[in-house]
C-alpha cells in the first residue's frame, strides 16, 4: 500500500470507526486502528495526529464524501432550482433519509464523549456551531416565502439533529422511510403556513 493512498485512508477510518463504536471512543487507541487497519502506527499518526483528528475525519466523509456530491451541495441546488417551499423541505427529506444513518451515529459517539473528553467536548461545540451557521444559511433563504429566519434556523437546527434520528429511528424502530416522512411533515407543519 501507498502511504496515504485512498484505500489506505478507508481502510484506516473504516476500522476507527468500526472499533469506537465496538468498543466506545477511550478505548480505540491509535495503536489498536493502526493494527486492525493492517498499517503502522506511524502512517496512521502522520494521517490523522490523534484518535480526535479520527472522528472528525470519520464524521467528515460521512457527510461530505460518502455521495457522488455532497448532500449540502445538493441542497443548495434544490433551494437555487425550487420555488416551492414544501416541495424543497420533501427534498431535504429525501437527504436526512441518506445522510441521517452514516453521520448522526458519529455525532452522538461525539455527543456521548464529550463529557468525559475535552476534545470531543471542544469537537461537538463547534460542529453544533457549524450546523447552526449552516441552518441560518438555509433559514435566510427562505425569507423570500415569508418565513421567519429564526425561527426556520432553529426548527431545521432540531430537523437535522441526531438526536431525532436517535429517538425515532434508534430507540423507537423507526424505519428510515418512516424518519423521512416526519422531517418533512415536521418543517412544513411548523414552518409554512
Amino acid at each position: 500500500m501507498v502511504d496515504g493512498d485512498e484505500e489506505t485512508r478507508a481502510k484506516i477510518l473504516d476500522n476507527a470507526a468500526r472499533l469506537m463504536f465496538r468498543d466506545g471512543y477511550a478505548a480505540t487507541t491509535m495503536q489498536k486502528v493502526a493494527k486492525h487497519a493492517g498499517v503502522d502506527l506511524e502512517l496512521v499518526s502522520k494521517l490523522y495526529g490523534s484518535t480526535y483528528q479520527l472522528v472528525r475525519a470519520i464524521r467528515d466523509r460521512a457527510l461530505f464524501e460518502s455521495a457522488r456530491v455532497s448532500a449540502e451541495k445538493r441542497s443548495n441546488a434544490v433551494q437555487a432550482n425550487e420555488s416551492d417551499p414544501r416541495a424543497i423541505f420533501r427534498q431535504w427529506a429525501e437527504l436526512a433519509k441518506e445522510v441521517s444513518p452514516r453521520v448522526s451515529p458519529v455525532l452522538l459517539l461525539i455527543r456521548d464523549n464529550a463529557a468525559a473528553d475535552r476534545d470531543m467536548a471542544d469537537l461537538q461545540r463547534v460542529m453544533d456551531e457549524e450546523r447552526v451557521q449552516r441552518m441560518s444559511e438555509n433559514a435566510a433563504r427562505f425569507e423570500k416565502f415569508g418565513l421567519d429566519p429564526a425561527r426556520s434556523c432553529d426548527v431545521m437546527w432540531v430537523a437535522s439533529g441526531p438526536e431525532l434520528y436517535e429517538l425515532l429511528v434508534i430507540k423507537r424502530g423507526w424505519s428510515i422511510d418512516a424518519y423521512g416522512t416526519f422531517i418533512e411533515q415536521l418543517l412544513v407543519g411548523t414552518l409554512l403556513p
